[in-house]
Formats: structure tokens, sequence, C-alpha cells
């Protein structure tokens, strides 16, 4: 069967949700919203700011902290008895928290700024965890599990689309203030204040969701609500997710912020051009993130996650290519290729990786599940962009390189060809594809049910991409590469998983 013909089925199929269009809506305001106020902006901000590697990983750490949030977030939740009050109150605060952090230039720039700036990110990310946190659980009982992947990929589809479209803008906009050839702080201020007014708009919106009534909860007081909370810990399945979900997380954070730090700084590339180059990450992603609803639908979200983690992974590592050891002619035609298969990847990784927690949690309990799968993730995400910080300053001036030499010693000449060239930042990446083949390796002790190998979804993926190349294009020779990749791609996957079978 065709994925083709998979997502026809899937459009035919009703996803009707109450206030389903009010959800997407609030996506999209949400999503631009995380597009300015994050990613490479906000690296950008906090280099503007004069952060170094260490910083940048302490930035990248602060939101994972403000997760702790999560154990009182159960206890506010059920002590309310409803989560919507909870949602709108703790995620207007946390979005208006924004207009402070756009407010520090302006006061003034000096050795505290960034401290105020780390203070008020570590606030934002608290109080949008509590937010976040009843979030999930008012979904997980208002949207049916059978409709959840094609509802909230239909729902990725138009969010990312519109966030792409933002962020592009807002790369154009700033660059324009660009002083020989860097952002002032002062430019990020403007995205800032922008992305607080649309989250708290977005708000507004989420306001007209209804909310079906939260079933009856005996826990009571506080000891009662972590006795709760143990619960998990005594599911033996779940704590296999658990497991996976802590390495995980503690690969896609380990070298996440390093990214538009390597582009920036190493690359030297224009913060424009950065932009335009995750851009065409969140494009691909788009394109390809109603097939990973589907496939997630008709087999399982573990399924979808072992295919996209394997591309992911391999992304990675094709990072230590990007230089040899300086940018060469191929650097930017391969960071568009890395970036387009970390985008096909992360679409599917986002919307697996949160359906799956709330499929594994029960019915009207989910809040207390996902809390400690969140804390579990929370501790890997905060310590990893730590260590990743500090290994990034440790390896600053140190290199590995392997090269090809051919030496004349009648023309006293030696031609030196680099064939593989770590410094610097490329150690972290390298570091992330190792730890990441361990992380696929233990989300082979999860359990859920319609799961089958990563080689038939990446046989999907194979053909769905095949179809798409061939609908736009009649080149044989494109097609042929992109299919060839692939399969590529899933005979790496035989290859791991039958070492693994093998250990």
């Amino acid at each position: 069967m065709s994925t083709s013909s998979t997502s026809a089925q899937a459009s035919s199929s009703s996803i009707s949700v109450p206030g389903g269009n009010a959800l997407i809506l609030d996506g999209i305001l949400s999503q631009v919203m995380g597009s300015l106020v994050g990613g490479a902006f906000l690296i950008g901000f906090a280099l503007a700011l004069g952060a170094n590697n260490f910083q940048i990983g302490l930035l990248a750490a602060l939101p994972p902290l403000g997760q702790l949030m999560q154990i009182p977030a159960v206890f506010l939740i059920r002590k309310v008895g409803k989560r919507k009050p909870v949602v709108l109150g703790f995620t207007a605060l946390s979005r208006l928290v924004w207009l402070a952090i756009a407010a520090i230039p302006l006061v003034s720039i000096d050795a505290g700024s960034f401290s105020a700036v780390a203070v008020l990110v570590l606030l934002t990310s608290g109080l949008g965890t509590v937010g976040g946190m009843a979030w999930v659980s008012w979904m997980r009982d208002l949207i049916p599990q059978q409709i959840m992947g094609r509802f909230f990929s239909r729902r990725m589809v138009f969010t990312n689309s519109v966030a792409l479209v933002a962020s592009v803008a807002a790369g154009w906009l700033v660059d324009q203030l660009a002083q020989d050839g860097r952002v002032p702080p002062e430019g990020y201020s403007l995205l800032f204040a922008a992305g607080a007014v649309l989250g708290v708009i977005g708000v507004l919106v989420l306001a007209k969701v209804p909310e079906p009534p939260s079933p009856e909860q005996d826990e009571s007081s506080l000891m009662e609500t972590l006795k709760g909370l143990a619960e998990p810990l005594r599911d033996s399945n779940f704590r296999s997710l658990m497991t996976f979900s802590l390495a995980w997380t503690f690969v896609i954070t380990f070298a996440a912020p390093f990214y538009v730090v390597y582009m920036l700084e190493r690359i030297g590339l224009p913060l424009f051009q950065v932009i335009i180059i995750s851009a065409v990450g969140q494009g691909v992603s788009v394109l390809f993130v109603q097939f990973w609803g589907a496939m997630s639908d008709r087999f399982s979200n573990k399924s979808v996650l072992g295919a996209a983690g394997l591309i992911l992974v391999i992304a990675i590592f094709g990072w230590t290519f990007t230089t040899l050891p300086e940018r060469y002619f191929f650097t930017l035609p391969l960071l568009f290729i890395l970036h387009a298969a970390m985008g096909l990847a992360m679409g599917g990784i986002a919307l697996a990786s949160g359906n799956i927690s709330m499929k594994l949690s029960p019915m009207g309990r989910a809040e207390a599940y996902l809390a400690v799968l969140g804390m579990v993730n929370a501790i890997a995400a905060f310590f990893s962009p730590l260590i990743a910080g500090i290994l990034a300053s440790f390896f600053a001036t140190k290199e590995l390189a392997l090269n090809f030499s051919w030496r004349d010693t009648d023309a006293g000449s030696v031609l030196a060809i680099p064939t593989f060239n770590l410094r610097g930042l490329d150690f972290l990446f390298l570091i992330t594809f190792i730890l990441g083949l361990y992380a696929l390796h233990r989300l082979a002790f999860v359990n859920e049910e319609g799961s089958v190998d990563e080689r038939v979804v990446l046989e999907e993926l194979r053909e769905e991409i095949a179809d798409s190349v061939r609908s736009i294009a009649s080149f044989s020779a494109m097609r042929q590469v992109i299919t060839f990749s692939l399969s590529g791609v899933s005979s790496v996957s035989r290859t791991l998983r039958d070492r693994a079978r093998q250990q």
C-alpha cells in the first residue's frame, strides 16, 4: 500500500475535534512566538550580549530546569479540579515574561545583562511548564486516540508553515539592522516583544476550546498526590519509555544550541543565511508531518521514532564533514542537505514522542504519568547542554585529522588531502551520534501495539519521497539519488539491529 493512498484515507477520515479550529489557531500563534523568541534568535541574542560556550549551554539548560514545576503542577491541577483555568493563567504569564526580556537591552547592556536574561528564561519556562502540563492532560482526554496522530500532524502542518514564513521574515528584518555583520541586541528585542503579544493572543483563542469533565480524584493531599506519582514507576512498560526518553532527550539537547553557534562563528555565515538554511529543515518538516501522522496511526509511534531517529543521528554525524577543517566548496550544499534531513526526522520525532507518552498514559491519570516522564526528560535536558558547553570549551583547542599525503622528495613538496577532520564543536557532533545509536537501542524495549520494524516505515518513506519527486520532476537521476539514500538508511538500520540482537 502506498503512502499516497494512506494520506488520502487519512484526509477522508473524520478528524473533527471540539474546538479544533481554535486549537489550530492557538498552535499557529504559539509556534510563531516560539520561532521569534527561541532557536537561532535566542542564541544570537546571547552572543550579542557576549555569551561564551558555557553560557550558551547554560541558557539551553534553563528551560528544562523549569520542568521541575511539573510536580507542583500535578498537585495544583488536582486541587483546582479543572485544567483549562490553569492552562490559560500560567501560559499567559509565561508569555508576558518575554516583554521583560525584550526590555533588557533597552535598559542597559553590561555584565549583568546575561544573568537577567537567564533568570527570566527560567521564570518563563517554569510558568509555561505548569500550563503545559495541564494542556497535555486536557488534550489527552479531549482528542480520541485513534485520530490523535492525524489531528496533531494536521495542526503541525499549519503551525510550522506559518512559523516558517515568520522566521524567515524576522531573519530578514533583524539582518537589516546588522552592524559590521552582527545584529545588535535591540534588534532581537523587537522579535521578543512581537512574540509575546502573539502568544497572549493565542491564549485568548485557546479559551474557546471546551474542556471535558475531569474524572473524580481521590488524592486530596500533597502526600496522596505524591503517592500517585509512584504509579508510573510500577508500570514496567512506562519505565522502559522513561529510560528511552531519558537517553533520547539527552541526545537531541546535547549539541542543539551549538548548531547556530557553529554556523555563525565557525563557518562565518550571516544570521539571515542561517535562518534560511534552518527554514529548509522547517519546510521539509511541514511537507512530511502528515506522512508521519499517518504512519503513527497506521503502525505505531514507536515505529516512527525508530525510523525518524535513525535519520536524525546519521544527519548529525554528517555535520562533522561540513568543514575540512575550514569552510570549503561543499559546505553550504551539505548544510542544506543536513537541515533537510534533520527537519524530516524532527517532524516525526516531535509528533511521535508526544503521542506515545499520551498513548501509554491511562485515561484520567495522564498528568501523573506525564509529570514523571517530564521530570526524567528535564533532568536529561538540563545536564545535557551543560556538559556539552563544558566539552565545547575543552575541545575548542583540540583537533583530530586524518589525511592522505603525497610526498615528492625530489621536488621537496607534500600534498595533503583532508579526508576527516574534527575540531572544536565537531567533537560534540560525533559524541551526539554515538549517544543517539544507544538511545535507539533503548527504544527496542518499549512496547506499543502495532509496532513494526523501522525498515517498514523507511520503505514507506522512500516510496513517499519517490512519488513526490515523480509528481514534480521527471529527472530520473534525482529520484535515484534520493531513493538510494533512503535505501542506505534502511540498510544501516538492518545492520545496527542485527548487531544489537547478536549482543
